[in-house]
């Protein structure tokens, strides 16, 4: 009874963990788990590290290394004890801060393969009318959607701009976004600072010893503000940067 209870324990805090967003700490806990004799609690174990893993790919939590070095053993164990289907290929991953929860809660889909699951389908969207589409389907299936899943969808949403205008790490707070590019290239140069321009103060370029990163100040103190305040400014780069690729 003892060492149920320490394992009970230890699933609690893996969820906890995993609400909070905390892949390495989650990580090791599973690690530790999987080591340990095999039982129904290490299986759920074992995909709650695929849900964290999932998490991690679609929001940019962590390292990509550490999401490939950790997903090695759990496509195996998934594939043989969950019947998944494989993860989708790796692409590189936008890294996006806003300062909100971001998840599937477990109070919503209580069934942790199900979670799991949507997660993979979402990690393969890039279109935003399937992702309006996804959304549509989860409120028939599960009910009206908690604020959590409102941002992860819209999260997922600008992450796919992100890859459109190569923008690979976005942070916004109170006080606005910061945004850096990937390999610190843009594809439309003039473009781009025709439209710093035009925001006047409220756009500068920051030189870093890392590269160069980009400055929009604004008032967003809510977390939808900073949502659909970054989602604007990155629609907008996406489509300077796609007009050089059309010319």
């Amino acid at each position: 009874l003892r060492e149920r209870d320490e394992q009970n324990r230890k699933l609690r805090d893996v969820l906890g963990w995993v609400n909070a967003q905390c892949p390495s700490k989650c990580a090791a806990m599973c690690d530790e788990a999987l080591r340990a004799k095999p039982s129904p609690l290490v299986e759920e174990l074992v995909l709650l590290r695929g849900e964290l893993l999932e998490q991690a790919r679609l929001v940019g939590m962590g390292s990509e290394r550490e999401a490939r070095l950790m997903a090695q053993l759990e496509e195996a164990v998934l594939s043989a004890k969950a019947g998944l289907s494989e993860p989708v290929a790796d692409r590189w991953s936008p890294q996006i801060t806003i300062g909100t929860p971001i998840l599937i809660p477990e109070d919503y889909v209580a069934d942790l393969s199900v979670r799991l699951a949507l997660y993979r389908r979402l990690a393969d969207m890039e279109i935003e009318r399937d992702i309006e589409s996804f959304a549509a389907e989860m409120v028939d299936r599960f009910g009206p959607l908690p604020n959590e899943v409102e941002h992860l969808l819209q999260i997922v949403a600008l992450k796919s701009l992100c890859r459109r205008a190569n923008v690979e790490k976005l942070e916004a707070g109170p006080k606005g976004v910061v945004l850096s590019f990937r390999d610190n290239n843009f594809a439309n140069p003039d473009g781009l600072f025709a439209f710093i321009r035009e925001q006047g103060a409220d756009a500068r370029v920051r030189n870093e010893k890392s590269g160069q990163k980009l400055v929009f100040l604004d008032d967003w103190e809510k977390p939808d503000e900073r949502l659909k305040g970054a989602t604007a400014i990155v629609r907008r780069l996406a489509t300077i940067a796609e007009q050089a690729k059309a010319a």
